[in-house]
């Protein structure tokens, strides 16, 4: 099959009863051998989360893709160093802008704008319908307006206008943690692997033809308590997130949120579930057809994943 790789996300029960957004969000960008899986879980209790985990991983997987030395990106174990500078230097200009209310290049929606003023020096008219039982066609009377001596109200109204714009934009302005996320980032290459996490999920390098025992794993870091865990957003972000890189080749990477991770982590909580995997890379020898993206998608519905969790869930994979 050679390389191939797949993710997918479902909304979980949870969020959908309580009509909320899936705050998980994975992104991927593969360069000749080398592929880069991201994946973040927003918080539940962050208004913007959504918006966070999509940020964070754009700005992190622009700034990879950006890198004027490719081959940064074709043996991470020897430039680990590097990667940390873009990763670190990424997240830093991120939530410098959103603290300042910056949008980032993608994310950017240019809006019309409208002048008031003008508005109200054009001429005003007035639309007067009323309807007559003899005749049951509507009939409409246009009412021009005179609006000389108008100019006095414009500026009041515009100078009103700009207080309350600016009041109401003071009460509403996100705060950073407002988009609270995790991070986790796998780079997978034929030569080594690279990793970059902050807060729970799970990351996973395993080789198929060996031992259970010789795999590489990146475990979930949670705070004090079963319920807390760490975000991009936190004040003490940079000494929880964490990097790893192995001079070795894993031919099976998988990144995954904690609400996936019922299928996946043993009952050790620290390494693969091994029948699952078995089992999964029989359905995909069996369908060898078809692309690793189709067979996530089949494999973990809506209806597997209520079975073990409600949260969102997420799942990227690279197979070599």
């Amino acid at each position: 099959m050679g390389l191939e790789y797949g993710t997918v996300s479902v909304k979980g029960k949870s969020h959908i009863d309580s009509n909320l957004p899936n705050q998980d969000y994975i992104g991927s960008y593969v360069i000749d051998e080398t592929v880069i899986l991201i994946a973040a879980d927003g918080a539940g209790s962050a208004p913007l989360s959504d918006q966070g985990s999509k940020r964070v991983i754009n700005k992190v997987l622009d700034n990879l893709k950006n890198v004027k030395d490719k081959q940064i990106l074709n043996d991470p174990f020897k430039y680990e160093p590097l990667l940390k500078k873009i990763i670190i230097d990424s997240i830093t200009e991120l939530r410098n802008n959103l603290e300042e209310g910056k949008k980032e290049e993608f994310d950017i929606i240019k809006k019309k704008e409208i002048n008031l003023k003008n508005l109200f020096l054009k001429p005003i008219t007035k639309t007067v319908s009323f309807f007559s039982k003899s005749r049951p066609d509507q009939k409409e009377i246009i009412v021009q307006i005179d609006n000389q001596n108008n100019n006095d109200t414009v500026e009041i109204i515009n100078e009103g206008d700009k207080i309350k714009d600016e009041q109401t934009s003071e009460m509403t302005k996100p705060k950073l943690s407002d988009y609270a996320s995790t991070f986790l980032l796998v780079i997978s290459s034929p030569l080594s692997i690279f990793t970059a996490h902050i807060g729970d999920g799970y990351i996973f390098g395993h080789n198929r033809q060996s031992d259970y025992d010789n795999q590489f794993v990146s475990l979930p870091r949670n705070g004090e308590y079963d319920n807390q865990t760490y975000f991009f957003t936190d004040d003490n972000w940079l000494e929880n997130l964490i990097f790893d890189s192995r001079q070795e080749v894993f031919d099976l990477c998988i990144v995954l949120t904690d609400g996936a991770d019922g299928f996946w982590v043993g009952s050790d909580r620290k390494s693969l579930h091994k029948p699952l995997l078995d089992n999964f890379l029989k359905i995909r020898e069996k369908h060898s057809d078809k692309d690793l993206n189709t067979i996530l998608e089949n494999v973990f519905t809506y209806e597997k994943i209520i079975t073990v969790s409600t949260d969102d869930a997420t799942i990227g994979m690279v197979i070599r």
